[in-house]
C-alpha cells in the first residue's frame, strides 16, 4: 500500500503523516498519479540517502520530475509508466538502458534538465547513459537546479482529460485509504460484494436493455408528436 511504502522511508509516525500529506498534495498540484508519485519519492529517498539530500529536497525533486512529465504533454498512463521507469533508475543508482529510453520518450524535458546541468546534447546524454555515467547524484543536482523552470513549463501546460481522470483516481485512492468506516463497511459486506461483482455483466446488460427500451419509446413518441404537428399545419 501507499502508506507502507512511505513507512519504509520515514522514521516516525509524525514524519509518516507529514510525508503522506505532502505527497498527496504534490500529486494533486502536479496532476500526476499518486501511486507513481509515492513510488518515485520512496525510491528517491533510498537512492539519495548517501548523498546528504534532505527530505525537503527529495520532495522538491519529486515535484520537479512530475512537472516535467506534465510539461512533456503526455497522458496520465504514459506519465505513470515513465515515472515508474525513472524510479527504477534512481533505485539502481544510474539512468541507462530501458529507463533512459522511457524517459527520453515520455519525459524529454528531463533530458533538458540534464543538458542544462552538463552542457551536453541529447546524443551525448545517450552516450553517457550507455556508459553508466548518468548517476543518481547527477540526476538529483540537475533536477534541483531545474525546479523553477519545470514549474513554469507545467504552469503553461493546459490540463488534459487524462490528467483530470488521474486526479479523480487519486481522490478515490486517498478516500479509500483513509476511510475506516468505508473499509469496515466493505468488510462487513464480505461475499456480497464479490457476488455482485460476478454479475456486473448481467446488470450492465439489463441496464442497457432498459435504456434501449426507454429510448425506443421516446423516439416513437417524438415521431408521433412530429406527425401530429405536420398534420395540424396542413
Amino acid at each position: 500500500s501507499l502508506t507502507s511504502q512511505i513507512t519504509q522511508v520515514t522514521k516516525s509516525e509524525k514524519e509518516l503523516i507529514a510525508t503522506r500529506t505532502k505527497l498527496i498534495s504534490l500529486a494533486e498540484d502536479t496532476r500526476t498519479d499518486l501511486s507513481a508519485t509515492v513510488q518515485l519519492y520512496s525510491n528517491l529517498s533510498r537512492a539519495t540517502e548517501s548523498l546528504g539530500i534532505s527530505t525537503k529536497q527529495t520532495a522538491d525533486i519529486t515535484k520537479t520530475i512530475n512537472n516535467l512529465f506534465v510539461a512533456g504533454g503526455k497522458g496520465g498512463a504514459a506519465a505513470a509508466a515513465g515515472i515508474t521507469q525513472l524510479s527504477q533508475a534512481f533505485a539502481s543508482g544510474v539512468l541507462r538502458g530501458d529507463e533512459f529510453n522511457s524517459v527520453a520518450e515520455n519525459a524529454p524535458r528531463i533530458l533538458d534538465a540534464l543538458s542544462a546541468k552538463l552542457g551536453k546534447n541529447r546524443g551525448e546524454l545517450r552516450a553517457m547513459a550507455e556508459q553508466g555515467a548518468l548517476t543518481a547524484g547527477i540526476l538529483s543536482d540537475a533536477l534541483l537546479q531545474y525546479s523553477a523552470t519545470a514549474q513554469s513549463l507545467a504552469d503553461m501546460t493546459a490540463r488534459t482529460f487524462s490528467q483530470s481522470m488521474t486526479q479523480a483516481k487519486n481522490n478515490a485512492v486517498e478516500f479509500i485509504g483513509t476511510s475506516k468506516s468505508l473499509n469496515d463497511a466493505i468488510n462487513s459486506l464480505g461475499g456480497g460484494v464479490e457476488s455482485v461483482s460476478r454479475h456486473l455483466n448481467d446488470l450492465a446488460a439489463v441496464a442497457g436493455l432498459v435504456a434501449l427500451t426507454f429510448g425506443v419509446k421516446m423516439v416513437k413518441a417524438l415521431a408521433a408528436k412530429t406527425a401530429a404537428m405536420i398534420a395540424a399545419s396542413n
